[in-house]
């Protein structure tokens, strides 16, 4: 069956295309739940629902320290306990010192706080929410110094701090120490330094000026392949395209944007193309590339991307498969529009 080209929302093309024509996943068989393949989520999951710590425990010990898989994972899994934490009491209350559940249990307390405190703007927040915001978050540098206690060198308790700080309102100067000992554990993070640059944005404790700073020496620094290019994609995206519909327009197809494209698409060529962070970058690329007028190369996103739209920009609309096909549908037709060039 086919897809309607989204540009014929409100207009006149309604033109479809058949996804197997082309070698894409249909629409009804696209997963909202997941970026792209997720083997460790598929082990952990079924662990966490089975309260089967000592084994999830094992499973992390196999896990390389400094990697964007544990952060991954650690983040995963202080989302589940902030739900259900039954089974890291258990863990924690037979290894206190596991630098691994001390981590989750930062990340829960993370997650329960802004539970609390909701999504709403600050002026409607009431008092008791806020209360209970800080009293948890008050927790977590604790739980954090007890994790890098037990190992010093360990990046992910200054990870799981950095989403602390943010809501505790740590000074920018506050923030920087923070950097600078987790950049020394775990250099161009991708977990890390997404997690920073959300920190120095306006709407935050930062300004424009202060957070592109950070983002273009953190981009300039990182090795091929860090994947920290998707950082300033989504910068630019989120806090510098203007309002208007014909300026957007233009700045999507403007130099900046496109420098940035083609950073991205070199940076995601030099990846270990099993990262797990990868196919976030590809997410974004592929919206991005379309509305550049960069058809073949988003196209070519789509393809590498698969069955999968659990990911910004996709999440942000109330029915991601629908947006990720009508895109990826988009960018098919104006290719062949422009004779598949």
């Amino acid at each position: 069956m086919g897809l309607f080209n989204r540009r014929g929302r409100g207009g006149t093309d309604t033109r479809t295309i058949d996804p197997a024509a082309y070698g894409y996943v249909p629409e009804a068989r696209m997963r909202a739940d997941r970026a792209g393949p997720a083997p460790d989520v598929d082990v952990v999951d079924p662990l966490v629902a089975a309260g089967n710590w000592p084994q999830l425990a094992g499973f992390l010990r196999t896990v390389p320290m400094v990697s964007e898989r544990r952060f991954a994972l650690l983040t995963r899994l202080g989302n589940a306990a902030a739900k259900d934490d039954a089974w890291l009491r258990r863990w924690l209350a037979a290894d206190p010192r596991s630098v691994d559940a001390l981590c989750v249990y930062a990340e829960s307390l993370v997650n329960r706080a802004w539970a609390i405190r909701s999504s709403d703007w600050a002026k409607n927040v009431t008092q008791e929410q806020w209360a209970g915001f800080f009293r948890l978050l008050r927790e977590v540098p604790d739980v954090c110094a007890a994790a890098m206690d037990t190992n010093p060198a360990d990046p992910a308790p200054w990870i799981a701090l950095q989403t602390g700080a943010l809501g505790l309102q740590w000074s920018n100067d506050e923030y920087r120490m923070l950097w600078r000992e987790l950049s020394a554990r775990a250099p161009h993070s991708f977990t890390a330094t997404h997690r920073a640059w959300n920190y120095w944005r306006p709407r935050w404790y930062g300004s424009l000026e202060l957070m592109e700073e950070f983002v273009e020496t953190a981009v300039a620094a990182a090795p091929p392949g860090s994947l920290l290019t998707m950082s300033r994609i989504q910068m630019l995206h989120e806090e510098f395209r203007p309002d208007g519909d014909d300026e957007r327009a233009a700045f999507n197809r403007g130099e900046r944007m496109q420098r940035a494209l083609s950073a991205g698409i070199a940076d995601a060529a030099a990846a270990d193309q099993s990262h797990v962070k990868l196919p976030f970058l590809r997410h974004w690329l592929a919206a991005k590339l379309y509305r550049a007028g960069r058809y073949r190369e988003s196209m070519n996103q789509f393809y590498a991307i698969g069955g999968f739209c659990g990911a910004e920009p996709w999440e942000w609309f109330d029915d991601p498969v629908r947006e990720f096909c009508g895109i990826r549908a988009d960018a098919t037709l104006a290719w062949e529009d422009a004779g598949r060039r």
